[in-house]
């Protein structure tokens, strides 16, 4: 396992996020497909593998994108509107986010990259990343000596 540097400035970019939702929440008429967004994510590392999770309830299939590039994986897609026309008056709230999101993960360790695979089923979209041998835990006999 390799170790992560821990840069306090990504989590300053979420909070900047999560406030700016919050000033267009209270702003009457705040356009909502303007509003980029993050899909939600969970990250689990076993000894074998890595698997990541992610909430994408309306994206289609077609809409989704994943790539590794050195120790970087990037998710990208786009959940299309599904609102027409907004000035028809028949709307009173438009709380659902639409349009393009990237994500990417440093991969903290070595994945075998010909085995991942991707899973897309009821909007939630599996990501398992294989560990390489390299980077599987390994037991290490210790001789007693003397």
């Amino acid at each position: 396992m390799r170790i992560v540097r821990w840069d306090p400035f990504d989590e300053l970019g979420s909070l900047q996020g999560r406030v700016n939702r919050l000033f267009e929440e209270s702003t009457p008429g705040a356009a909502m497909s303007s509003r980029s967004w993050l899909p939600a994510c969970d990250i689990c590392e076993g000894d074998g593998e890595v698997v990541i999770t992610v909430d994408l309830p309306g994206v289609a299939k077609e809409d989704i994108q994943v790539d590794v590039t050195g120790d970087m994986l990037t998710l990208k897609g786009e959940r299309k509107a599904q609102i027409q026309d907004a000035k028809t008056g028949c709307y009173v709230r438009v709380e659902r986010v639409s349009g393009p999101f990237e994500r990417s993960f440093t991969l903290a360790v070595d994945v075998d990259r010909a085995a991942i695979a991707a899973k897309f089923d009821q909007g939630v979209l599996s990501i398992k990343l294989p560990k390489a041998e390299a980077a599987k835990p390994k037991q290490i006999p210790v001789e007693i000596t003397g």
